[in-house]
């Protein structure tokens, strides 16, 4: 297997696009920003099966395709970077946003690869899920899950 290489989970990470908040609640820019210290973001894909359709000729007839979707998992550290507002909460702000405009969120995941090119990719969804734990001893976490939308994309879809 000589010039493979495994990928680092290190080298990626994850963004959702939001206002990016001072410590007063005060918006001083918009873009993606990266969800905390993530320990670990999980994307799992799914396509769904139908039974194909039997006939006195074809009893066994192949699956047919249904539909797709996705979903994305992460943990995280909370953070507070330069007076900005923690991670949770600006996740929070966001997913509470998107619930009472009803809209999606935007994300993305960049993967810096072996050869530091980075490879970037795009989705909507809903944030449906997020929880947070602060036990006595130990730094505050956080996890969230995004049901997708639509199907991931090479191209940003914020623009």
């Amino acid at each position: 297997m000589a010039g493979n290489q495994t990928l680092l989970g290190a080298n990626e990470i994850l963004f959702i696009y939001g206002p990016i908040k001072d410590a007063a609640g005060e918006a001083v820019a918009a873009n993606y920003f990266p969800v905390g210290c993530l320990t670990t973001n999980e994307l799992s894909e799914t396509v769904e099966l139908n039974d194909g359709t039997k006939t006195k000729c074809n009893l066994s007839p192949d699956k047919t395709y249904n539909g797709y979707s996705y979903q994305i998992t992460f943990d995280a550290v909370a953070m507070e970077v330069d007076g900005l507002l923690a991670s949770y909460d600006a996740v929070s702000a966001i997913m509470m946003d998107a619930y009472k405009t009803k809209k999606h969120i935007y994300w993305k995941i960049e993967t810096t690869m072996a050869d530091d090119t980075k490879e970037t990719k795009f989705g909507k969804g809903f944030l449906s899920d997020l929880s947070r734990s602060a036990p006595v001893e130990g730094e505050i976490t956080f996890s969230g899950t995004i049901q997708g939308s639509g199907e991931i994309s090479n191209t940003d879809l914020h623009v």
